[in-house]
């Protein structure tokens, strides 16, 4: 299949009262015909400022980026004549289902042959869409591949604990869970543990008991199988969703 979107090393700073920011570092990706590619990260990771260059609308620093093999810099007329730009505000009709706006569309029109670049923060829309996707973070793609084999990356199933004791309780029940034949990997956020587990019904009664047994609270828990959000925390330390949440635009 032939390549429709192509950049290399893309790259754009901008001027702060702070000093120079480098909001994309570097980008590079490849973009087939007639595939959903997703582009996922947390607001201020350099998403739009990426969609910006390679849809002409913000000039490029360094780098180079084509679309349908024509060259954004020089050939800006003969690029627009080729895309459409939908943004999630005002391009959606009010009267539809969600369905019926966001996902049949949208995969009515790669049936078609139409190639989407699909950029967004809802992680399931992702998963249920995209025949590719990147991941970026400060600037920067840290991994592309499948929905599938990024998933397959994070073993087994996602366990979370919210517990209800403050302090060192935390540092306490991850030191004990972690010792665990059943744990695979292991990480705290505050009050939550996340582990990765093999199997989590088996698992999680054996939790139960060790921290039981240490008089350590519960307030919650969940598992899940593994989620692109799991694949970005395993990646940079940090929930896709949380990032996203918590960061400016851009």
């Amino acid at each position: 299949m032939d390549s429709i979107i192509v950049t290399s090393d893309l790259r754009k700073s901008f001027r702060s009262r702070h000093g120079t920011v480098d909001a994309v570092k570097g980008v590079g990706i490849e973009v087939t015909r007639g595939e959903i590619f997703g582009f996922l990260g947390p607001n201020g990771a350099g998403k739009t400022t990426t969609l910006r260059m390679v849809t002409t609308l913000l000039p490029i620093d360094a780098g180079s980026a084509m679309v349908a093999g024509y060259d954004v810099t020089s050939q800006q007329n003969e690029v627009r004549a080729r895309i459409g730009y939908v943004s999630q505000l005002g391009g959606a009709d009010d009267l539809a289902t969600g369905r019926a706006n966001l996902w049949d569309h949208v995969r009515a029109l790669r049936d078609l042959g139409t190639t989407i670049f699909l950029t967004t923060h809802y992680l399931d829309e992702a998963d249920a869409l995209c025949d590719r996707l990147v991941i970026m973070d400060h600037g920067e793609i840290v991994i592309e591949g499948t929905p599938r084999d990024l998933k397959h990356q994070v073993a087994g199933e996602s366990v979370v604990l919210s517990l209800r004791d403050t302090g060192d309780a935390a540092a306490r029940a991850s030191a004990l869970v972690g010792a665990q034949a059943f744990a695979r990997e292991i990480s705290v956020e505050g009050d939550q543990i996340r582990l990765y587990v093999e199997d989590g019904s088996a698992a999680l009664p054996q939790i139960l008991r060790l921290l039981d047994a240490e008089r350590i609270g519960i307030k919650s828990m969940s598992l899940s199988e593994a989620t692109l959000d799991d694949v970005f925390l395993r990646q940079t330390g940090r929930s896709l969703r949380d990032a996203g949440a918590a960061a400016g635009k851009g």
